[in-house]
Parts: structure tokens; C-alpha cells; sequence
């Protein structure tokens, strides 16, 4: 019997969820409110535009699905993934996105980044090809992998990766599979101090707010 390959891989929203939450009395990052919606509704507001993304896959570590209840309300399917590599990080994570959808390209976010960039997220999304299996962007710290496309034909070598206890997203990068779009043309299409802005501590959080009121104030989406 043949085989019935898909026209097209099936494109997966992927958000880390699973970190911790030390620095904010143990309430979840991603359900920390900015502007009157929590993280996870912004990410997924921002990002998941109906139609382009198949599912959205929330990657929650060894937590709770309850702890992340209730959940924005999206057209798109939301499926809770479970860390199958503890403590392997990111990549442990990005790699558990793999097993769970075998033919896929996924798009890789960071949980406590609040506005990130859908123009972005396409400009990027067309960087993928055969050859290029990578798709990040430069920042003014950096590239940002935790803000990029990766395809599922990297499984081998994130699970070989994994194994070796290798974990930085680094060591799946290699110069002819990846694509970083350089911050000069990141600037023309979103400003880089607002959509890679993430919130690690009170500071941030306090910052945070101001952006999204000031989003609210001005009428802007942010």
C-alpha cells in the first residue's frame, strides 16, 4: 500500500511555558497580566492567526495541565505537551514538539515575551527552505532563538544533541542550515526593544505594563 505523504508539513506554534516562577510568589510567568490580557493571550493573539498555524502546542514541563486554566480562547487547537527530556532546557523542549508531530515546522516562543511580532514571525517563516532548516533573527543582544522556525528534519541531531547533554540551542545551529535575519531588517519591520522584550524579574514586569498601556492609550496593537 503507498504511502500518502502530506502536501505540506503541518505548521506548529510551539510556547515554553514550563519555566519557573520563583520571582513572582509562584504565580506562572505567562499568566502574569499586561494591560488587562496575560502573556499567553498576548502571544497568542499576536502569533496565531486563523488558519496559518495547524496547532498551538503549550509547553508545560512536568506541570500541571490546571495550572494554566482557563485557557485563551483561539480557533486554533491548543494541545498541553509534557517535557519528555526534564531538565534538558529549550531545546528538551523544541524536541519534545518534535516527537509529538513528526512532520512539521515549528515555531519556537519564548513564554515571557508579550509582544512579539507577526510580521516578524512571517518575514521569518519565509527564510525556511530544503537548505535552510533554521530561521532566527538578530537582536541588539544577539540572535534570538527562542523567537524562530525550526523544522522537525532537525530531530536526529537535536535528539543526538539532547543525549550528549548538549542542551543550548547552539548546538543544533550549523552556517549552511541556518537563516538569521540580520537586526537591520528586523528594524524596518518591528522595533527590537519592544517585540523581543521578556520579562525575567519585577523590573521588567513593571516596564512591561507600561508598554502595553501605553499600546492601549495610543490605540496601537502591542
Amino acid at each position: 500500500m503507498k504511502r500518502i505523504v502530506p502536501d505540506k508539513p503541518d505548521r506548529i506554534l510551539a510556547i515554553l511555558a514550563g519555566g519557573g516562577a520563583t520571582r513572582f510568589s509562584g504565580v506562572e510567568k505567562i499568566r502574569l497580566k499586561l494591560g488587562g490580557k496575560t502573556i499567553l493571550e498576548r502571544i497568542i493573539s499576536s502569533l496565531a492567526e486563523p488558519e496559518f498555524f495547524d496547532k498551538i502546542d503549550l509547553l508545560i514541563g512536568q506541570k500541571d495541565e490546571r495550572t494554566f486554566q482557563p485557557l485563551p480562547v483561539t480557533s486554533t487547537e491548543i494541545v498541553f505537551i509534557k517535557d519528555k527530556f526534564p531538565g534538558k532546557g529549550p531545546l528538551g523542549g523544541l524536541l519534545s514538539v518534535f516527537e509529538a508531530n513528526k512532520d512539521s515546522q515549528v515555531f519556537l516562543c519564548a513564554g515571557d515575551m508579550p509582544f512579539p511580532s507577526r510580521d516578524l514571525m512571517k518575514e521569518l517563516y519565509r527564510g525556511l527552505s530544503k537548505d535552510h532548516l533554521i530561521s532566527i533573527a538578530e537582536s541588539r543582544r544577539g540572535v534570538e532563538p527562542l523567537f524562530g522556525w525550526y523544522s522537525s528534519d532537525l530531530y536526529e541531531i537535536t535528539l543526538k544533541s539532547v543525549k550528549k547533554g548538549n542542551v543550548r540551542m547552539i548546538s543544533i545551529y550549523r552556517k549552511d542550515t541556518t537563516r538569521v535575519l540580520p537586526i537591520s531588517k528586523v528594524e524596518k519591520i518591528c522595533d527590537p526593544d519592544i517585540c523581543f522584550f521578556n520579562i525575567n524579574t519585577e523590573k521588567d514586569y513593571q516596564r512591561g505594563e507600561e508598554i502595553a498601556l501605553r499600546g492601549l492609550n495610543e490605540n496601537i496593537s502591542i
